[in-house]
């Protein structure tokens, strides 16, 4: 662990691979409940909790004033799979 704070590129390529990794871990989680038919939920580290549901829109949940607050979030695009 040391040696991350010597080379700032070793930690800065670290920081992308684990990125990537959790990007990875995400769609494989969003995957995995659209086929089963349920929503996915992750901890976004901005604010709120993100909702993906199997039709592939997106939405954020928050708590403001004591309140739940839903927004639209985006879609998420799946790979069209077509007859083989």
């Amino acid at each position: 662990m040391a040696d991350y704070l010597f080379f700032k590129g070793v930690t800065w390529r670290r920081d992308i691979m684990l990125h990537e990794r959790l990007r990875e871990f995400r769609c494989k989680s969003v995957e995995k409940a659209r086929e089963a038919g349920i929503p996915a939920y992750f901890l976004d580290e901005s604010d709120g909790v993100l909702r993906v549901l199997p039709d592939g829109r997106k939405e954020r949940i928050l708590v403001s004033e004591g309140l739940l607050v839903v927004l639209p979030a985006g879609k998420m695009r799946f790979p069209q799979v077509g007859p083989s």
